[in-house]
């Protein structure tokens, strides 16, 4: 049986004191960047204190890996501190790292608020696209996933609609890293998109560098969220997307930018 994305979170603590995590893909294929990041924040979330919040995750995404293997988490306590703690993790294969995390978790504390977004579109009213391309790492009956695509050029704008469809899990940790895996869904496109190129397209690398995300409100897998995407730049061979994650009444859950790999292909020889 195919792991579910439940499984993919499911850690387990090694006694050499990693973690390591289930294949979800079949081998041969690149892993998804979306599952190790949130592989890799469930494993230092394992090492906070409960009353610890995730806040912040910035990632850096160092090599391929290969989706049918499973993977290795190593973390290491930044700071613990009574209010927020800092955690670095280091996750790989075969001994190779692939991906450097930097997570921070604090406890909620009263303060200033705001943060809403504009919804043009009732994801009920939008077909049921899935995912904008083959996403192997997404079990297919996981989630309902729903795209609006409106402009061209530097005013193309996605808005990629989701919500879990199978049992939610009970640990709010677990909502917001099942929004880290649907946060990586084809990204780097939408920059791509700006020039008219589409996943289809080869005549253009594409590959996640660096990802940050901010956690501002706790999110609910189970109702429908929409993950607004722009991308402002791109150039010497990079582009960045920013994306706005609201729920379906543009309340700001959270916050992102990715930086890509958007290079022009050398011709084959």
């Amino acid at each position: 049986m195919r792991p579910t994305v439940a499984d993919a979170l499911a850690l387990a603590h090694r006694a050499d004191g990693r973690w390591t995590a289930p294949a979800v893909g079949p081998v041969g294929k690149r892993a998804y960047g979306g599952q190790t990041c949130a592989q890799a924040v469930v494993a230092a979330a394992r090492t906070v204190p409960t009353a610890h919040e995730l806040r912040t995750v910035h990632a850096q995404y160092l090599r391929a890996g290969d989706a049918g293997t499973p993977l290795s988490y190593e973390v290491e306590e930044v700071r613990t501190g009574r209010t927020a703690s800092t955690r670095r993790v280091t996750g790989g294969q075969d001994g190779r790292d692939m991906v450097s995390v930097t997570a921070t978790f604090a406890e909620p504390s009263p303060g200033l608020e705001h943060g809403r977004i504009a919804v043009p579109h009732r994801p009920e009213d939008l077909p049921m696209t899935g995912p904008p391309g083959p996403a192997l790492a997404l079990p297919p009956d996981a989630f309902d996933i729903r795209i609006a695509d409106d402009g061209a050029a530097d005013a193309f704008v996605r808005r990629l609609w989701w919500r879990y469809l199978l049992e939610p899990p009970s640990e709010p940790l677990l909502h917001s890293a099942m929004a880290v895996f649907v946060g990586d869904l084809y990204v780097m496109e939408v920059a791509a998109r700006a020039h008219g190129l589409g996943i289809e397209d080869r005549s253009i690398r594409r590959a996640t560098t660096d990802w940050a995300l901010w956690f501002h409100r706790p999110v609910r897998v189970e109702e429908w969220n929409v993950l607004e995407l722009r991308s402002p730049a791109a150039s010497s061979g990079r582009g960045i997307v920013l994306g706005t994650l609201a729920n379906a009444d543009g309340t700001v859950l959270m916050t992102m930018v990715q930086e890509g790999l958007l290079a022009e292909r050398e011709p084959a020889r």
